[in-house]
């Protein structure tokens, strides 16, 4: 019997990977995945599995699919003609303006701005530097709205960012599907690192040689700025109540050496009003910026070791959504902070372990106990784990994948995908 071909592009945060990843090792289906070569190179396999640098297996295809002609004609670009020859097709990020004229079926896997903002140029072009990039802008994002409202199917989850801009693109209800498809984290490679702090990473050495009895690691980017039209989109993470929070925890004296660890990289659109605000709340020498070593900051092997020395991770704090932060931090036995919408959570999980708080005293008590109690630190990170790798591993999710996939092709190509369930990942 011949093999389903699937084909996945538009691999934001590896998302994609770690999905094709886990079909080719769980199911009997030819899953291939297409990057393009001037991709942020936290979309690279690479930043997940170091090993693939300059080493990709056949399945992989790396080339320059994004450019000008292939905006202007999109149905001429080589992507297009790629995906034609595959018999289902899941995309993220600019993936649907080119999947629309594959001729085949496909699933739009929602990431966050490929839904939230590419969608919608007009509300975003002030934030196009030059002219040529606003036009780059209102040409995708014509053709990103033209795609999604023409999707085979959506797979989303049910947080208000997600749901808003499908209501205002008139996507039928009947084509957004009600299957729960999470991130997928590789728990055997994402885990805690007892040798951690010997990192060759100038981060990891100047961490360690500050001495700090209590490190609270916020790797999320930095969008403090409001406006309804942010809002709506998702498009910040209310740091500001973090470092307000924890600048609150500083003051109780709980602990004499505390650290907050940032990230300073270039796609933190407020990093200038972070330093400001801890200016401003003199708490400037409990605060560390970590820098990459490139430009584009750390990549996800790097970061486990960062989380691995922490003591608590915190991520978002505007919407309710969480994301690879959240994940990563959890799978390295990190109790996380981070605020959740319950209602959207309960609709997909029997249970969490997130410590949810969106306000800076609730960040506060909840670093407190955490500083203080090591038994609760200790059970939190425990529960994370579990959580993982009953929710997230490629284990728990691979046989969700495939159920999902299988259900989508079944009902547009009409055949099915035999598979036997991968072993949970080990603990």
């Amino acid at each position: 019997m011949k093999k389903v071909r699937i084909a996945f592009y538009g691999n934001i945060c590896n998302n994609l990977y770690q999905i094709a990843k886990a079909l080719r090792q769980s199911a009997d289906a030819d899953a291939h995945l297409f990057i393009d070569s001037a991709a942020d190179p936290q979309q690279l396999p690479e930043s997940d599995d170091p090993e693939l640098a300059d080493n990709y297996p056949a399945w992989i295809h790396k080339r320059r699919f994004l450019n000008v002609f292939s905006l202007l004609l999109p149905w001429l670009s080589h992507l297009a003609r790629e995906l034609r020859t595959f018999d289902f097709i899941v995309v993220s990020g600019n993936g649907p303006i080119f999947a629309q004229f594959s001729g085949r079926p496909f699933a739009f896997l929602t990431a966050g701005a490929d839904l939230t903002v590419l969608p919608f140029p007009l509300q975003s072009l002030r934030s196009y530097p030059t002219v040529k990039l606003k036009l780059f802008g209102l040409l995708a994002g014509f053709w990103q709205r033209r795609a999604i409202r023409r999707s085979t199917e959506i797979w989303t989850q049910p947080f208000y960012p997600f749901l808003n801009p499908l209501k205002r693109l008139g996507v039928p209800a009947g084509r957004i599907s009600p299957a729960y498809f999470p991130v997928i984290i590789d728990a055997d490679r994402v885990r805690y690192n007892p040798a951690a702090r010997q990192s060759n990473l100038q981060a990891m050495k100047d961490i360690v040689s500050r001495d700090p009895d209590f490190v609270l690691f916020h790797p999320a980017r930095m969008f403090i700025r409001m406006s309804p039209k942010i809002v709506e989109t998702g498009r910040f993470k209310g740091n500001d109540i973090l470092i307000r929070g924890f600048a609150e925890f500083v003051s109780r004296k709980v602990v004499k050496r505390p650290l907050l660890v940032l990230i300073d990289r270039d796609v933190s659109g407020d990093v200038d009003l972070a330093r400001q605000l801890i200016r401003s709340l003199g708490i400037e020498e409990y605060v560390y910026w970590a820098k990459g070593p490139r430009r584009f900051g750390f990549t996800r092997d790097e970061l486990t070791d960062l989380y691995s020395v922490s003591d608590v991770v915190a991520d978002d704090f505007s919407v309710g959504w969480f994301g690879s932060i959240v994940l990563e931090g959890l799978a390295v036995e990190r109790p996380v902070i981070s605020f959740v919408d319950e209602r959207a959570m309960s609709q997909m999980y029997a249970w969490h372990p997130i410590l949810s708080s969106k306000t800076e005293r609730g960040i506060a008590d909840f670093l407190s106990r955490l500083a203080t109690d090591v038994s609760f630190r200790t059970q939190q990170g425990r529960l994370g784990r579990r959580w993982i790798l009953e929710y997230h591993s490629h284990g728990a999710a691979a046989g969700r994948y495939v159920t999902n996939v299988n259900d989508g092709i079944q009902r547009t190509v009409g055949v099915r995908v035999p598979f036997e369930r991968a072993q949970k990942d080990a603990t």
